[in-house]
Parts: structure tokens; C-alpha cells; sequence
């Protein structure tokens, strides 16, 4: 006689929702108005004022119900509000977030409020600063920042391997947090695999970091990011400067600790022809890796300023004095 059983259902995982499926939640919420400090949102303190961006302004906030807490709320801005394609950047965000898990790519916090009363985007809140700031404030030193150029290669990797391409990468969109642990931050302008059209209505990226051929109408791939993540390197390892002058590139060796080795990496990354680029930043993380070690001497050194300004700044006055001296000498002994 067959014994009886029972069917055990094994659920190897459950299927991942597709963009159409966050642009649909966006379709069907109000747009509502962006909210000021002091005010609630659906149950959360709005603390004060943490960005206030073009497309959109984060609010640090905090729940009610547990104050302390702390999270990050993203509203579009009142600028934007009737562009349908600026306010499918927060649909973009949700799908990059649900669909690759990263320790180096920041999180978007889905389902915390069952019935949201308008668009916005909830995110924990990371205490640190962005790689702007830390660049501005010369907080880094020169094996730190390969240590944080290394994550954000393998962050952006992440991305690629998903066929999403970033197309923003710049300092103000990644985070230092953690003892120089780090967050890419902004997905909203992200090329999402499969989706053509609306996307390109909007602004791609910041102009100062996006790769040559894109002004030209051309997609976006890895080696789009692998040219801006150049940009936020050379802007890193330079303390703020431009990479290209009048007469084209200038190397990264004017600067102070800066080594032949990593310019050539950076020259490489800004090449104006993508195919002379490294095809992705797993890439860039690898050559990093080679020499990383050696960069340990250059650890308690900043990297902030040109070799010229750090002698005028340190030694001016003994120079001075020395070429004085010397002038003095010769003329004595010309006697």
C-alpha cells in the first residue's frame, strides 16, 4: 500500500520584481509636496536638510514611533516634479537596489511603509562624509585613497556584471563611511538593461565626468564609468584638479607621491577612444592590486597639494634666504 507523502515546495528564490514593476508604484503615487524640516511624512520626523540637488532634496528623518533611528528620505524637487522621466530616477533607484547586493553600492530600503502617501525613497542613513568632502577637506592620504579607489572599482563591477551602467560616477556620489569603507550612492540616472527611450530624455550625468562619446549620442557601457571613475581618481590623487588643460592631459605626476604607475593607469581610463580604456573597473582594481603595497610608505603622506605649493607654502622663507646667500657668495668670490 503507497504510503502517503507530502509535496515539499522548495522556493530556490523568489523572482525579482522588474523595473516596470517600480515604475508602475511611481505611476500610481502622488506626487505631494517636498516637505521641510519639522514637518511628517508618513509617520517620520523630517530632521533637516542633508542635500538639496536639482532633481531632488534628502531629508536625514527619523520614525516617530523610535526616535534615534536615523534613515534618509529622497523627494523629487519642485523643479522636476512634471517630468515624468526625472521622477522614474526613484523607480530606477529601487530596481538597481533590489537587484544587486553589494557591501560598496548603497541600499534603497524597500516596503518599509506598507501605503506611502506620495513619491519619495527611503535609504538607511550613512554616517560619513562623500568623497567630495574628504577630497576638499585633504583628509586622505595616498594608500587610503588607492584602498578607496580599489572598493569603488568593485563596486562599479557589481553594477556591470548586471549590465547596469552607472553613468554618474563623480566624488559627490560616493561615501566615505566606516574607516574609509565606501558607498556608491545614486542610481537614478543608471542605464538599465533593456530599457531604451525615456531615460535618454534626461541629463546623463555630470558634464565635467562624462566620457567624450556620450556627448556624441552614443550608449553608455563599462567603459563610460571606467572614463568618469578616471576623472573622480585624477580629481582624488590631484586634490581637486582637472585633469585636462589646454594642451590635453596633464600628467599626474606634477603631484606630489604620485608615481609613474598610477598615471598610467588614470592616462589609460581617459583615453578618448573607448577601445584604448580599460573594458571594465575590475580591471582598474587589478592594477591598483599590483602595486598597492608599495604604496604603504606614502601612508601618513596627504595628497592634496602640488609639490610646488607644498614647498612654498613649508620652505619659502629658507629658500629665499638660501639663494640669497648664494647670490652674495659668487659675488665675493667674483671680487
Amino acid at each position: 500500500m503507497p504510503r502517503n507523502t507530502h509535496g515539499i515546495l522548495q522556493c530556490l528564490e523568489i523572482p525579482k520584481k522588474s523595473y516596470m514593476f517600480y515604475e508602475s508604484q511611481i505611476d500610481h503615487l502622488p506626487i505631494g509636496k517636498c516637505p521641510h524640516p519639522g514637518d511628517l511624512v508618513d509617520g517620520f520626523a523630517i530632521l533637516n536638510l542633508i542635500h538639496d540637488g536639482y532633481y531632488n532634496k534628502i531629508f536625514l528623518v527619523e520614525p516617530v514611533s523610535s526616535p534615534g533611528k536615523k534613515y534618509v528620505m529622497k523627494f523629487p524637487n519642485h523643479r522636476t516634479l512634471r517630468n515624468k522621466s526625472i521622477l522614474n530616477t526613484i523607480a530606477r533607484e529601487k530596481w538597481v537596489s533590489s537587484v544587486v547586493s553589494s557591501p560598496w553600492l548603497a541600499e534603497v530600503i524597500e516596503n518599509f511603509i506598507a501605503s506611502p502617501s506620495q513619491i519619495y525613497l527611503m535609504a538607511p542613513y550613512y554616517n560619513g562624509s562623500t568623497l567630495e568632502k574628504a577630497i576638499r577637506e585633504n583628509k586622505l592620504s595616498f594608500h587610503e585613497s588607492l584602498l578607496i579607489a580599489k572598493k569603488v572599482s568593485y563596486g562599479l563591477y557589481e553594477l556591470h556584471r548586471h549590465g547596469i551602467i552607472h553613468r554618474d560616477v563623480k566624488p559627490d556620489n560616493i561615501m566615505i563611511v566606516n574607516d574609509n569603507d565606501v558607498r556608491i550612492m545614486d542610481f537614478g540616472f543608471a542605464r538599465i538593461p533593456g530599457q531604451i527611450g525615456s531615460e535618454f530624455d534626461v541629463d546623463l550625468g555630470t558634464p565635467a565626468y562624462s566620457a567624450p562619446e556620450l556627448v556624441g549620442g552614443n550608449l553608455a557601457d563599462s567603459r563610460s564609468d571606467v572614463y568618469s571613475f578616471g576623472v573622480t581618481l585624477y580629481y582624488m590623487f590631484s586634490g581637486g584638479k582637472s585633469p585636462f588643460g589646454i594642451d590635453g592631459y596633464k600628467s599626474l605626476e606634477r603631484y606630489i607621491n604620485i608615481p609613474a604607475w598610477l598615471d598610467g593607469i588614470v592616462r589609460k581610463m581617459l583615453s578618448h577612444n573607448p577601445d584604448e580604456r580599460f573594458s571594465d573597473t575590475l580591471e582598474v582594481a587589478y592594477e591598483i592590486d599590483k602595486y598597492i603595497d608599495l604604496s604603504r610608505e606614502w601612508r601618513d603622506t596627504k595628497t592634496k597639494l602640488p609639490l610646488i605649493m607644498k614647498i612654498s607654502q613649508v620652505n619659502r622663507w629658507r629658500i629665499i634666504s638660501f639663494i640669497f646667500l648664494m647670490v652674495i657668495f659668487f659675488l665675493f668670490f667674483e671680487r
